[in-house]
């Protein structure tokens, strides 16, 4: 019986040496095969166009990666592979909340990545915040999700509220100056919170808000909110849409013959669909990116043949600032929190971000990012700059502010083209 105990005492010997020296951990790290990433996009319901570009990105980061072996760990001394788990949350905020649930306590997701529009990162940051993990928004960008004290989300894109004040620099240029303006939104929290930060700006620039509705955002028939803003016949007209509406007011409009100066949408005329799908009738409508790319940036071209690849029928003469480089942005600067930290622990990811610049493609010639909190908003890109752009001659061209711009502003707009 003694010597039965002595043995017992020496195995528990060996394995506290063991746990001392730290060879427990390392038949830990040995175990690990992969980083695992979960997310979801809206790949079918009102934002599956989209849903699908951000997938592609997501992808080609993915396949990049791996190509190059993987993503080196410290802790566990070697490269390990990545690999995506992605879900379709159909467009609802409750949906991806749900699907975020199940990638961190079912699928054990190492890492998120971001969804699509700002309610749904709402509801996914969430979830985030409850299991620490981080998740780095390429979209979503309302206010509201930044002033929750959270630790983990990050907004890569720049508060909703100042989305549009690269717009309302460009209305306070133009000659011969503008009077008044409409301003009507989908009823949303990013629309609103993008609509409301630029009714205050344009407001306190002297501008004369004459119409500020919104409408629902399934609406099917805009002709009574056109015909509104018709009769006041405002110089600038802002419609805060997402792209189901833009299409919807862009048919209107021509056949209510509403033509102001200058037309404003909100998720349409920036994107390959809607010079596409309207030709002549996308001439000279406006709308941002988020960020400025830089079409002869080497980085930006290279970038830029891969995501045709991939997709053959994007058309743009640049990868698409918020919905290409923005998740691939992301991906990257978690790959380069891992390495520096060396290990995959989100916390400690988090506290680096929060105190070093990150490289990434969505800042024009410096390529940095920076994440800082200020006020009540918590782990903002500062370095971020939203910038203006125009239906031209077929091709999107940014036209705001005037160190980025491939092109002027055609303003005042003519009649509609027959």
């Amino acid at each position: 019986m003694r010597a039965k105990f002595l043995s017992c005492l020496v195995i528990v010997a060996v394995a506290a040496g063991m746990i001392l020296v730290g060879y427990i951990p390392q038949v830990k790290a040995a175990e690990k095969k992969e980083i695992v990433f979960g997310g979801s996009l809206g790949i079918s319901g009102a934002f599956g166009e989209t849903g699908r570009l951000l997938r592609d990105a997501h992808e080609l980061w993915f396949e990049d990666t791996n190509k190059a072996g993987g993503i080196y760990v410290k802790e566990y001394g070697r490269k390990l592979p990545v690999r995506w788990i992605l879900y379709d949350d159909g467009s609802h905020p409750g949906t991806g909340a749900k699907l975020y649930e199940k990638l961190i306590t079912h699928d054990k997701a190492d890492f998120l990545t971001g969804p699509y529009s700002s309610g749904i990162v709402f509801a996914g940051s969430t979830v985030a915040q409850k299991y620490k993990k981080i998740m780095i928004s390429h979209t979503g960008s309302s206010d509201d999700i930044f002033t929750r004290g959270f630790k983990y989300i990050f907004n890569h894109v720049g508060l909703a509220s100042r989305h549009l004040y690269g717009t309302v620099d460009l209305i306070d240029h133009l000659k011969p100056r503008p009077k008044d303006i409409a301003i009507v939104l989908v009823k949303n929290l990013y629309t609103m919170t993008v609509a409301e930060g630029a009714k205050k700006r344009l407001e306190d620039l002297g501008f004369e808000i004459v119409l500020y509705e919104e409408f629902p955002s399934d609406i099917k028939d805009a002709s009574s909110i056109i015909h509104k803003a018709k009769a006041l016949n405002p110089d600038i007209f802002i419609a805060m849409t997402r792209p189901p509406s833009a299409a919807l007011f862009t048919k209107q409009m021509k056949e209510l013959n509403f033509r102001p100066k200058m037309t404003f949408l909100n998720e349409g005329p920036e994107m390959p669909w809607y010079a596409q799908q309207f030709g002549k009738d996308a001439e000279g409508m406006i709308s941002k990116y988020t960020a400025y790319v830089n079409p002869e940036d080497p980085m930006i071209i290279e970038f830029t043949k891969r995501i045709k690849k991939k997709d053959p029928t994007y058309k743009e003469r640049a990868a698409n600032p918020a919905y290409h480089c923005g998740p691939y942005d992301s991906l990257e600067m978690i790959r380069q929190g891992i390495e520096a930290t060396g290990t995959l622990d989100n916390t400690k990811i988090a506290e680096y971000f929060r105190t070093h610049e990150l490289e990434n493609m969505l800042m024009g010639k410096d390529h940095k990012a920076k994440f800082e909190d200020f006020g009540r908003y918590k782990g903002i890109n500062v370095n971020i700059k939203t910038t203006v752009v125009q239906c031209q001659n077929g091709e999107i061209v940014v036209v705001w502010p005037q160190e980025y711009a491939q092109a002027k502003p055609w303003y005042p707009l003519g009649p509609w083209q027959k």
